[in-house]
């Protein structure tokens, strides 16, 4: 019998125990520094975009950039399942739980939170607008629409 796509998803309990084991990382080491950080796919991300970016270059290079960046890191991650897959699923639940953490952050995500509260509730809109453009991913500083 082959070893197919199990690496990727041996199924819930699997899935429920990596997620576990991401939150308490998340808890654990909230920020990233040092090492790694340097392997972080934020940063490795802007890494290859910095090295691979051409002035004027047109939207479909940017395309291919992009796609590039992207399979490269799910390439990595995939390779890494799989490895640790082979090795067991013990060891797959750690390198998961990893790549989970990499992909999401709750520390982050409630502190910004907490920071655009403090804001609203000390009466400076502006601040509170920079915190929410993390949350939300656009321009939050103009007035009008969506934001108060």
């Amino acid at each position: 019998m082959g070893l197919g796509l199990a690496f990727l998803y041996p199924g819930p309990l699997y899935l429920l125990a990596a997620l576990a084991v991401a939150v308490a990382m998340d808890a654990v080491y909230p920020y990233h520094s040092g090492i790694l950080l340097r392997v972080h796919p934020v940063h490795t991300s802007f890494v290859l975009a910095v090295r691979l970016y051409r002035p004027r270059a047109s939207r479909a290079w940017g395309a291919v950039l992009w796609l590039t960046v992207m399979a490269l890191h799910i390439t990595v991650y995939a390779a890494a399942l799989l490895a640790a897959w082979l090795a067991g699923p013990v060891v797959w639940i750690v390198v998961a739980g990893y790549v989970i953490k990499t992909s999401i952050s709750i520390r982050l995500l409630l502190d910004t939170v907490e920071n655009v509260w403090r804001s609203l509730a000390t009466g400076r809109l502006t601040e509170a607008r920079a915190w929410a453009q993390g949350l939300v991913r656009r321009d939050s500083r103009r007035r009008g629409g969506w934001c108060p």
